[in-house]
């Protein structure tokens, strides 16, 4: 019994119950009431429902027939990439003008290709280059003093050893009985006084170079900062993404380009867990491109993901390939060819993201084929025996036939015999 029917029950039995001892009118009135209340109930019931229905997304199981051998789609990435950024901030003053294959002149951008050590683009200098020369007279001035603080330690120098000379003569005459004490006294001061002096200069001119150093120390920083408004390119490569423009103001460690070093690259694809048994580190794989007919590359398996996508349940796996030419251009769609037994049989095939882990039985997979009823779409899961990989289809055996539409986007937030609203 649904919740709409319980709901009118329990209401059509108060009214009955409220109705005992009364005229029959009053009992027909209680049943209008309990009939209202059950249709509100219905519609809040009916319009909750189609708030929560998943929203999922389908194709159709379909016969493949699969050549010799397991192809696989990928994606080719470049086996090197960096952002290259300015260290500090300012306003850009020019950018790499290169010319193109019409003749015409501009600005590098998405697609030209640069030399390690090129000029990419500069900041404006004129704040770097004041910061430079200010440092630069502020360490200039401590020459001038310098000079001072060591001519009066030379003339403290001079002063204490006259006093020393002084005072060891007092020092004969006094214990000769032909100097007094007092001359004495005196001269023994004059000496502690100019040591006093002489400690004073050495310990100025310490200072003074301790002084000079730091302000060498910030006349190089200040050099090269900016230097650092010249930005290079670390090495050769293709220019993936210009982030800058001529007079746009950037800031510290901000992103000025994206170059990729297109000399070898990395093709990536996913396949399933029963497939990866057929892979090995350093297998030679071989690729192709509709977008370069007739041509072949020759790579090698680089990378297997120890870990599958929680999404996808692939394992990726990455092939390395040289690109000394740069046919193979970064995002181009390639497909591989894994060595692996033939199969000569049609077989039926779903998207590998159909394919989840059965609910019922542990170790087990299952699809989620639509079944209509009326203008309603339930989804039924369905146990499968999963095959061999061909791109982004995986074989199944049992559950499906050819042509059932299966849920590949939003079947894991769904259960068997669920209603769903499916979109393109």
């Amino acid at each position: 019994m649904t919740r709409r029917h319980v709901a009118a029950t329990v209401l059509l039995a108060m009214a009955m119950l409220s109705s005992c001892g009364k005229e029959h009118s009053n009992s027909s009135e209680s049943t209008q009431t309990a009939t209202t209340a059950q249709t509100q109930t219905g519609t809040q019931e009916a319009s909750g429902s189609q708030d929560s229905t998943p929203i999922v997304k389908v194709e159709n199981a379909q016969i493949y027939s699969p050549s010799e051998g397991t192809d696989y789609s990928a994606s080719v990435n470049p086996a090197r990439q960096l952002d290259v950024c300015f260290k500090g901030a300012g306003y850009v003053d020019s950018i790499l003008m290169v010319t193109s294959s019409d003749g015409s002149t501009g600005p590098a951008q998405e697609g030209d290709f640069v030399r390690r050590g090129a000029v990419l683009a500069r900041l404006r200098q004129s704040d770097y280059a004041a910061k430079v020369r200010e440092a630069a007279a502020a360490a200039d001035e401590i020459g001038p003093t310098q000079e001072k603080t060591r001519a009066a330690l030379a003339e403290a120098q001079a002063a204490l050893d006259s006093a020393r000379e002084t005072f060891a003569r007092t020092e004969g005459l006094y214990h000769s009985k032909s100097a007094t004490r007092p001359d004495y006294e005196s001269a023994k001061t004059n000496v502690k006084l100019n040591e006093a002096r002489v400690q004073q200069a050495k310990a100025q001119l310490a200072a003074n170079s301790a002084s000079e150093r730091r302000l060498r120390v910030d006349v190089d920083e200040a050099r090269i900062a900016l230097s650092d408004t010249v930005l290079r390119a670390p090495m050769d490569g293709i220019i993936t993404k210009r982030y800058i423009e001529i007079g746009s103001l950037v800031n510290q460690g901000g992103q000025a380009f994206r170059i990729a070093d297109a000399n070898s690259v990395k093709v990536s694809f996913g396949v399933p867990d029963t497939q990866l048994e057929h892979l090995k580190m350093g297998e030679a794989v071989t690729i192709t491109s509709e977008a370069l007919p007739g041509q072949t590359f020759n790579g090698h398996v680089t990378q297997i993901s120890p870990q599958a996508d929680q999404a996808s349940r692939v394992f990726n796996v990455e092939v390395t390939v040289p690109n000394p030419k740069k046919l193979l251009k970064i995002g181009m769609v390639t497909t591989l060819a894994i060595g692996g037994q033939a199969h000569a049989t049609p077989a039926l095939a779903v998207p590998m993201s159909a394919v989840v882990r059965s609910t019922a039985n542990d170790g087990k997979y299952s699809v989620f084929v639509i079944r209509k009823q009326g203008d309603r779409s339930l989804a039924e899961e369905r146990e499968v025996t999963v095959g061999q990989g061909y791109g982004r289809l995986i074989t199944v055996q049992g559950g499906i036939k050819s042509g059932d539409q299966v849920v590949t986007t939003g079947n894991t937030r769904i259960v068997n015999g669920q209603e769903v609203r499916i979109t393109d």
